[in-house]
């Protein structure tokens, strides 16, 4: 098993072979060593773009000197076309701005002031008061911060906002999630502990936490949380939270030790931090656990390849988010390559009539010392339409150095 033991949720995902361009789930035996030209991992969504869900457990390529495992060129071309992924990308998703601010009566009474002090004066005097809709006062937040350019009155609306709804653990995560989103580090460390005291048992609630430490540069705290949460018990061997939790903790393993000040015995999955990086990781996460999903992979050969989040497509992985208390999924991408990588989305609901929001961070040069983050955060409440979240290439791990 080339990603441990207990791989997936819902099924454990054997490595597959690709020899010479033919693919196979059988171990390949009668192999000459000598006559081996190269070997290669593939580990994430290079594998599943590829094969599908038949390389969800990852996929070793293994080249030849003599690019002869299969003497008839014809048939190995046959049988590996056989095998590959043959979904493809219709171009039909929309390009959006990542934070969606929908105007109301509320932000156009902002705007008509054209004046930041008048128009902060409204809010503290009138609208925070009589307002009472949570969604509409995140657009008002978002109203200093786009328009007014004030990220400091837009913090001061979001703190506002913890306070008043600090007894509701989804709505603290879209001010979060906000917060996250312009960089308010030490203010998302206090709305993420508001909701680790009413969510104590959630794994997400010790991962967001000890996560918002880490961006706050409070390394020995973060360790500390995640330390506390394997202590709990809790499995970090699947795809779940638990890989999530372990990356992060390899990640301060392998670059912050002396910051973080580890005691503990820790094994990481990687033998080294060569091992450890990769040119892309991202982190989707979302604030209500019954929304539902599909996120669409397309690689550079425009193979497609889709995540489904919903009980109808699999209740063995939305069972064990509810059982352990968690909302947020990770994705590698090993080497970006030529081309381009797209991530799409089809939102599909979340039995509520309320919207859902969407954060996705993705890391450039993750785990290397030019490693660079950027945050988008989406709201959606119009289902069925397949928006585009994200365009990756060489020249975006370029402008993100």
């Amino acid at each position: 098993y080339l990603r441990g033991k207990n791989s997936s949720i819902t099924q454990d995902y054997p490595v597959a072979w690709e020899i010479d361009g033919v693919f196979t789930s059988d171990e390949p035996i009668g192999l000459d060593l000598s006559q081996i030209e190269s070997v290669y991992a593939l580990k994430s969504l290079a594998a599943t773009n590829k094969y599908g869900n038949l390389g969800a457990g990852g996929v070793i390529v293994i080249t030849t000197k003599l690019g002869n495992f299969n003497p008839k060129n014809q048939d190995k071309l046959k049988i590996a076309e056989s095998y590959q992924n043959k979904n493809f990308y219709n171009n039909d998703a929309q390009q959006i701005g990542s934070d969606q601010s929908s105007t109301n009566v509320y932000t156009e009474q902002l705007l008509a002031f054209n004046d930041i002090q008048k128009a902060y004066d409204y809010y503290n005097n009138e609208l925070k008061y009589t307002l009472d809709d949570v969604h509409i006062e995140l657009t008002v937040a978002q109203t200093f911060i786009s328009h007014y350019k004030s990220v400091n009155l837009g913090i001061q609306v979001l703190n506002d906002l913890s306070k008043k709804y600090r007894s509701n653990p989804e709505y603290l995560k879209a001010i979060a999630y906000k917060m996250q989103l312009i960089n308010a580090r030490h203010e998302a460390v206090k709305v993420y502990q508001e909701i680790f005291k009413l969510r104590p048992q959630y794994a997400q609630s010790h991962r967001d936490l000890a996560n918002a430490y880490h961006e706050s540069d409070r390394y020995k705290k973060a360790w500390r949380l995640y330390m506390s949460y394997l202590r709990l018990g809790h499995d970090i061997t699947n795809e779940g939270i638990g890989s999530i939790v372990y990356n992060e903790m390899e990640y301060l393993y392998f670059n912050r030790q002396y910051q973080t000040q580890i005691k503990e015995r820790f094994v990481p999955k990687n033998e080294n931090l060569e091992a450890f990086r990769n040119d892309v990781r991202m982190v989707f996460e979302w604030n209500t656990s019954e929304a539902e999903f599909d996120l669409e992979f397309v690689g550079p050969d425009r193979r497609s390849y889709i995540f489904e989040h919903s009980l109808s497509k699999d209740e063995a992985l939305i069972t064990d988010e509810k059982l352990k208390g968690y909302s947020s999924k990770e994705f590698m991408i090993e080497d970006v390559g030529d081309g381009e990588w797209l991530v799409n989305i089809v939102y599909a609901g979340n039995k509520k009539p309320e919207p859902t929001y969407f954060k996705l961070t993705t890391y450039y040069h993750w785990g290397k010392p030019n490693q660079k983050k950027v945050v988008k955060v989406f709201k959606f409440k119009n289902e069925r339409e397949k928006i585009q979240l994200v365009r990756i290439n060489k020249n975006s791990l370029i402008t993100s150095k």
